[in-house]
């Protein structure tokens, strides 16, 4: 008797659902290189400002070389056209 169950509690655990849908998917991106100047190096963090859209943030460990404040870099700008995802994202070169 106890084969029986454990065979059923096997079957049971093995039964899988389809993957839950992505949230906000598929969306679309266009891509843009953007000059962005540096504002502040935070412990974490850079603060840049991009010319008339604003300040955001990157984490510094997505740079290969530590920027300083007042230097203006290349950065990677992708920006939503489709779909409800992140509207905006920064990569640096």
């Amino acid at each position: 008797i106890v084969l029986p169950i454990t065979s059923l509690l096997l079957l049971a655990a093995c039964h899988t659902s389809p993957p839950p849908q992505i949230v906000g998917g598929p969306c679309t991106y266009d891509y843009a290189e953007i000059s962005a100047t540096v504002v502040a190096v935070h412990p974490d963090s850079v603060e840049l400002t991009e010319p008339d859209e604003g300040t955001f943030f990157l984490d510094l460990e997505q740079f290969a070389a530590l920027p300083a404040a007042g230097e203006t870099i290349t950065i990677g700008k992708q920006f939503i056209t489709q779909g409800s995802c992140t509207p905006v994202m920064y990569h640096p070169y």
